[in-house]
């Protein structure tokens, strides 16, 4: 009997869990399930099913699901001396420790994982809810769906998980920030930058685009400036050394090491650039504060992503640009062409479910 390959085992596993959501999708769609109580019964039933799924999963080498186990049994010998720990040195993420903290006293990893993912998609259907009940756009079970099937939160959800936790926390801080909810703001920033600490490069931008409403042109501008200088090899990687930061430090470290493909980066530089294209269009035929906030945010996650095309897994900061694709991509959609939501909404997900097996499959976005 022909034993299966790890890599094979992790694609069946993405496959698996693209199949429910999409079976998620076409029930509610042919129900008419947009609102209502009816929404709410599919989305936490889906969430119980895919924390479930996610949290049974092996431990499978080339992912951080291992890194995880080791630092569950850490805490799970440790203690409470373990969790001082995380709070005793910048950019330990202290707020997941004491997660894993509590878990431990199951002493059960997959109950904590299984915590952690449940967590993550309860947190998205609460920021979808927040998005669209806001905006009074759209169906809050419809843009759940088209978040927890993008690529890169399909990738935060087996691999980088504590990321997977911390991206629906800054997503419901940015919405708060834009709505001058401060408390909320500053509970969900706060959150987020606890569980992991890179969050902070998110609050800051959303920071700046709230506070800083200048033209969209000259953010547009800004776009294109940081784009050349990105291709002409001017980038984050030269302060990168001299920061006395040990996260930074390790990242840096990594380039003599690593074999993942670093420099200008075309592919990534191009889906950005595109997604902007399509923003800026939306936001053209019905222009809205929301739309200008996102773009402007989106600008700024991007200029930040492109700053590190020379440090190895990049990637993992272009997840902050990428997570705002489908608030952006439905909101803008919808209300640029509002009688077309039969047509925009099946293609929209399509659109994002083909762009999730499409990168899967040929590992474009990628450790290479």
């Amino acid at each position: 009997m022909e034993q299966i390959t790890p890599m094979t085992t992790i694609q069946v596993l993405r496959l698996v869990y693209c199949l429910a959501v999409t079976v998620a999708f076409l029930v509610a769609w042919r129900k008419k399930l947009f609102s209502g109580k009816r929404q709410a019964v599919v989305a936490w039933s889906l969430i119980g099913l895919l924390a479930i799924f996610v949290g049974a999963r092996p431990l499978l080498p080339r992912t951080d699901t291992a890194m995880y186990h080791y630092i569950f049994s850490g805490a799970c010998e440790g203690g409470v001396s373990w969790l001082g720990a995380r709070f005793a040195r910048i950019g330990y993420d202290p707020l997941f420790g004491v997660l894993l903290y509590l878990c431990s006293l199951t002493r059960s990893f997959h109950f904590a994982i299984t915590l952690v993912s449940f967590l993550t998609l309860a947190a998205t259907w609460f920021g979808a809810r927040l998005y669209t009940s806001g905006e009074r756009v759209g169906s809050a079970l419809m843009l759940f769906l088209l978040t927890i099937v993008n690529f890169t939160f399909l990738n935060q959800q087996d691999n980088v998980i504590r990321c997977g936790l911390a991206f629906p926390l800054l997503l419901i801080y940015y919405y708060s920030l834009f709505r001058d909810d401060r408390r909320r703001a500053i509970l969900f920033g706060v959150l987020a930058v606890g569980v992991h600490f890179s969050m902070a490069a998110g609050v800051i931008a959303a920071l700046v685009a709230r506070y800083v409403r200048c033209r969209l042109r000259w953010y547009y501008l800004l776009f294109a400036a940081v784009l050349v200088a990105s291709a002409a090899g001017i980038g984050i990687q030269w302060i990168v050394g001299h920061l006395d930061f040990w996260k930074a430090e390790y990242y840096s470290s990594l380039m003599a090491t690593a074999t993942y493909r670093t420099g200008f980066r075309p592919d990534f530089a191009a889906f950005n650039t595109a997604f902007l294209i399509f923003f800026a269009w939306l936001c053209h035929k019905a222009p809205s504060a929301f739309m200008a906030f996102c773009i402007r945010l989106f600008v700024l996650l991007s200029c930040w992503f492109f700053m590190w095309f020379a440090i190895p897994y990049s990637d993992r900061v272009g997840a902050f640009s990428w997570n705002i694709l489908p608030a952006m991509a439905y909101i803008g959609s919808i209300r640029a062409f509002p009688g077309r939501r039969n047509i925009i909404v099946p293609s929209l997900f399509a659109a994002f479910l083909l762009m999730t097996l499409v990168i899967f499959v040929n590992h474009t976005f990628r450790p290479q």
